[in-house]
C-alpha cells in the first residue's frame, strides 16, 4: 500500500463523516479571478491535510517555518510529503527558498508563465 492509499484510509478515519464530493470551488475561483496571491492564498485547502499532519507531524513544521520565512500560503501537495509555498512573486519565492535551505536539502523555486495567478479557462 503507497503513502497515498495510507493517507486516504487515515482521513476516513479521522473524518468519517466527510461529504465524498469535494466542496465547490467558488472561493478559489473567485480568488484565482482577482489575480491576487493574498486572496488566493487565503482560499488554498488540502482536504488530506490533516491526515498527512496527522501521519507526519514534522509536516507540519514545514508548513509553519515556510510561512514564518514568509510564504503567504503552505500546504501539503497531494497527500504528501512534498509541500508548496505560494509567495507574491519569483523574487519572494527565491527569498523564501533561501531561507528554508538551511534546514531543508532540497528546495526548488517554480514559477508559472505569467506573473500572479490567472484563470484560463473554467467550467
Amino acid at each position: 500500500m503507497g503513502d497515498f492509499e495510507i493517507r486516504n484510509r487515515h482521513f476516513d478515519r479521522l473524518f468519517p463523516d466527510a461529504d465524498p464530493a469535494p466542496a465547490p470551488a467558488d472561493a478559489l475561483l473567485a480568488a484565482l479571478a482577482t489575480g491576487d496571491p493574498t486572496r488566493l492564498a487565503d482560499a488554498l485547502h488540502n482536504d488530506l491535510q490533516p491526515a498527512a499532519l496527522d501521519l507526519r507531524p514534522d509536516l507540519a513544521g514545514l508548513v509553519a517555518r515556510g510561512e514564518q520565512a514568509g510564504a503567504l500560503r503552505g500546504l501539503v501537495s497531494g497527500s504528501g510529503p512534498t509541500c508548496v509555498f505560494l509567495c507574491e512573486s519569483a523574487a519572494h519565492a527565491r527569498e523564501v527558498a533561501g531561507r528554508l535551505r538551511a534546514d531543508h536539502p532540497v528546495v526548488l523555486v517554480a514559477r508559472g508563465p505569467v506573473d500572479g495567478a490567472h484563470v484560463l479557462e473554467s467550467g
